[in-house]
């Protein structure tokens, strides 16, 4: 994590934990390393709450009901009002890639809490300070959907080469003129 986000005692930092257990782990041991007691909440599926409650580091889990894919349904009211009303000075979304395709629903929760930063921590482990309204308003093509889009167009080219190919090749046969006239058989 950057100097300049850690080194607060007491500072609220709410993890919102998208990601397997193991970057989780990782992105607690950052947290705790570059905060002076820090105090760590976790929102999280319901599947993966009863393991996290064990752990002594963490002073919330929060599941709220949440259960699979996080989405927009998800961001209720109550849950922003509950979420707001603890004051978190830093919010971490955990990317199970690195640039943070289908989160957005995370970051609008993010946002919508009025935490004084919001950060991401993805799969290379390297950490991205998010930008409130930036993240939120901008067109978010994902990677694969610019993939499928070349696909096409890749494909279209192809197939309008091999056509135009095809039609000069024929209309030149059609008309061409011969430079020899037949000449007629004698008998």
């Amino acid at each position: 994590m950057d100097n300049n986000q850690g080194a607060e005692a007491g500072r609220k930092i709410l993890i919102l934990r998208s990601a397997p257990s193991w970057l989780f782990q990782k992105a607690l041991e950052n947290i705790l390393a570059d905060n002076n007691n820090p105090i760590v909440d976790v929102y999280c599926p319901k599947s993966t709450s009863g393991q996290l409650k064990s752990d002594k580091r963490l002073r919330n889990v929060i599941d709220d009901h949440w259960e699979g894919f996080f989405s927009r349904s998800n961001i209720t009211t109550h849950l922003v009002k509950k979420l707001a009303d603890e004051k978190y000075d830093l919010v971490v979304i955990l990317y199970n890639d690195v640039f943070g395709e289908n989160y957005g629903a995370l970051r609008r929760l993010a946002v919508k809490i009025g935490a004084k930063s919001v950060v991401s921590f993805n799969i290379n482990m390297t950490w991205s300070k998010l930008n409130g309204a930036g993240t939120i308003r901008r067109f978010f093509l994902p990677r694969k959907w610019a993939y499928n889009i070349m696909v096409v167009f890749f494909s279209a080219e192809i197939i309008v080469t091999t056509f135009v190919y095809w039609s000069s090749h024929r209309f030149r046969r059609l008309f061409s003129i011969p430079t020899a006239l037949p000449q007629k058989h004698k008998k």
